[in-house]
C-alpha cells in the first residue's frame, strides 16, 4: 500500500523585480532561453568565514549557447564575482537568437529569519516568491518573471487544481520501502500547463532518484487553472510538498 499526502503552495520567500517590461504589464518581454546546465552561484564567504549574502544584479548577453558578457548593475563585488562564476558553466541553445537581459542572483542566508517585503496576503508578495524560485531553479526563464515594483497590492489571484495527478507507483518504486519527502518547484504556465520541474529533498541526499522522478513525472502530467493577475493569466512558480510511504 502506497500513501501520497499532498501540499501545494506559493512559497513566501524574498524576491526582487526585473525589467523590460510593458508599462501597462507586470510580465517580462523577454523570452525564455533553453538551457541543458544553470548551475547555482556558490556563497561566497568574507576574511571572517563567514558567507556573504545580498543580492547582485548583471546585464547578461547570451550567444551561441553560451554567456559572452556580465555587467555588474548592483551588488558586492563578492556577489558579482560569485555570480559570473556561474555564469561561465551556462550551457543553453545554440541557435537561440543573442539576447542581453538583466539577471537578479540571491544569496540568501538559510539560517536567517525570512522577513516579507509586503504584507503576507499581499499580491506582491506572491509575485516576489516566484520572481525568487525562478531565479534559483529556472533562472532563464525570463518571460515568466514579474515587475513587482509596479504591481498593486490587490489583483493577483494563485493557480487553483483542476486535476493533481497522484504519482504511479511500479514495482521498482514498490520494492524500495520507507517514507520519502521530496519539495518540488515548478511553474504553472498561463495556460495552466505544468512545464519546469525542479526537486529538492526535504532531508539532503535521502530522496531515491526514482521516487523524484516519479514525482516529477506525476506534476507534469497535473493542470490547473492558472495565476491571474487583474484578470488576465500569467505564469507562476509554486511549491510542492510531496510525502510518500511506501510500505
Amino acid at each position: 500500500m502506497s500513501n501520497i499526502a499532498w501540499k501545494i503552495s506559493v512559497a513566501l520567500l524574498g524576491g526582487l523585480c526585473g525589467s523590460g517590461l510593458h508599462a501597462a504589464d507586470i510580465r517580462s518581454t523577454a523570452p525564455a532561453l533553453k538551457c541543458t546546465a544553470t548551475p547555482f552561484p556558490a556563497i561566497p564567504t568574507g576574511e571572517d568565514g563567514y558567507g556573504i549574502f545580498g543580492v547582485a544584479e548583471l546585464l547578461v548577453s547570451f550567444a551561441e549557447g553560451r554567456v559572452t558578457q556580465a555587467e555588474a548593475i548592483v551588488g558586492r563585488a563578492e556577489l558579482i564575482d560569485a555570480a559570473k562564476a556561474a555564469l561561465d558553466g551556462y550551457r543553453c541553445d545554440k541557435a537561440a537568437a543573442p539576447l542581453k537581459v538583466p539577471m537578479t542572483f540571491e544569496f540568501i542566508n538559510p539560517w536567517a529569519k525570512k522577513t516579507l517585503a509586503f504584507p503576507l496576503h499581499d499580491s506582491r508578495t506572491s509575485l516576489a516568491a516566484s520572481n525568487s524560485i525562478i531565479r534559483r531553479y529556472f533562472p532563464t526563464r525570463f518571460d515568466a518573471i514579474h515587475e513587482v515594483a509596479t504591481a498593486e497590492a490587490v489583483g493577483y489571484a494563485p493557480p487553483r487544481p483542476q486535476s493533481v495527478v497522484r504519482p504511479e507507483i511500479d514495482a521498482a518504486a514498490a520494492r524500495l520501502g520507507g517514507d520519502w519527502t521530496v519539495e518540488y518547484q515548478f511553474i504553472v504556465e498561463a495556460d495552466g500547463v505544468v512545464t519546469d520541474v525542479a526537486a529538492k529533498p526535504v532531508v539532503p541526499g535521502q530522496a531515491h532518484p526514482l521516487v523524484v522522478r516519479l514525482g516529477a513525472a506525476a506534476l507534469r502530467k497535473s493542470k490547473f487553472d492558472p495565476a491571474t493577475y487583474k484578470g488576465k493569466p500569467i505564469p507562476i512558480a509554486m511549491v510542492h510538498l510531496m510525502t510518500l510511504k511506501l510500505d
